[in-house]
């Protein structure tokens, strides 16, 4: 799958053996079933196979999650000044796309279930991410 997003040879070698290769090649199938646009896809298989070199360059994180995401995040933004809101928001999209599809293919474990009910405010959150992962399906399709 990954070979039909990206025509550069090095490129695919490097991300169907990187650390993350069968989260990439699952990630791919799903966006694209889904009506992703193929510049979109490779997007979010760029950002999720960096991601992986950078988890496989720390052997003490024995699990990825959200928080992972957000010491990926922390360390981007501590060597790259050029980090942008922007960019930071479609990385965490893409990361975020890559823990969603993981999970639910059983490759990575479900993130513990939260110890206290969830505020109101932090449900319309929960609501309104999932309105906006709608759209962008709709909008890309």
């Amino acid at each position: 799958m990954i070979k039909d997003i990206f025509t550069n040879a090095a490129l695919v070698a490097r991300m169907e053996t990187g650390p993350l290769s069968s989260h990439l090649d699952l990630l791919a199938t799903t966006l694209q079933k889904q009506g992703y646009a193929t510049t979109t896809i490779g997007f979010h298989l760029h950002e999720a196979h960096a991601f992986g070199c950078w988890l496989s360059e720390r052997p003490q994180i024995d699990e990825i999650s959200e928080l992972t995401l957000e010491r990926y995040l922390a360390d981007l933004s501590s060597q790259k000044a050029t980090l942008t809101p922007h960019r930071r928001q479609r990385i965490t999209t893409a990361i975020r796309l890559l823990l969603k599809h993981s999970r639910q293919a059983g490759l990575i474990a479900a993130p513990p279930a939260a110890s206290l009910p969830l505020t109101e405010a932090q449900q319309w959150l929960i609501r309104y991410q999932e309105y906006l992962d709608n759209v962008n399906v709709l909008t890309v399709a």
